[in-house]
């Protein structure tokens, strides 16, 4: 069963954090790749199978976050290496009444 966990990491660690997760991924990826067939252990083979989707579809949840964060790290890093303009709306007007 999947869960979605949320916690709070420091702005500084969320590429380390991308990294991380993306090398679980690779690692799991990499285990699957490697399954082979036999003939005589159909079953064996079968759950095999079955534990792979499951960690396909884990993964692709797990990409899609990375796809997430990162996003959301460079609008961050975008924001902050933006000059600030103002703009005639900006102004102070005086308060009425």
């Amino acid at each position: 069963m999947k869960v979605k966990v949320s916690y709070t990491v420091d702005f500084d660690d969320i590429p380390k954090l991308i990294d991380d997760i993306m090398a679980s991924c690779r690692q799991r990826f990499n285990k699957g790749a490697s399954v082979k067939y036999n003939i005589n252990k159909l079953d064996e083979f079968a759950a095999t199978i079955d534990q792979m989707r499951e960690d396909l579809s884990l993964m692709d949840s797990q990409l899609e976050d990375c796809l997430s964060m990162a996003s959301g790290y460079n609008n961050i890093e975008n924001q902050v290496d933006a000059p600030v303009e103002f703009g005639p709306e900006d102004e102070e007007r005086p308060q009425e009444g």
